[in-house]
């Protein structure tokens, strides 16, 4: 059984604790942190897909146009279900 290292790419630089101080989605910080995960010899990164986030597919699509190993995962968060 193997083992794989699995990062994440966030759409910009920012966090709970570091406020975004650029647009809500940085091509630059997406390809510098998708190289970042390659160089560093991960296998895979995650993106966060939800409805008020910029779309998943492209961002992936883009980190895998600037990487030549990394591949992506995209978590999906279905909404939680209708109470009658």
């Amino acid at each position: 059984m193997s083992v794989e290292f699995i990062g994440f790419i966030p759409n910009n630089n920012s966090s709970e604790t570091i406020v975004r101080s650029g647009p809500v989605l940085d091509r630059r910080f997406i390809e510098t942190v998708a190289k970042a995960h390659e160089i560093a010899g991960f296998d895979r990164a995650l993106l966060a897909f939800h409805s008020t986030s910029p779309d998943s597919l492209q961002v992936g699509q883009h980190a895998l146009g600037v990487t030549d190993r990394l591949h992506v995962l995209i978590a999906q968060r279905p909404a939680s279900p209708r109470r009658p």
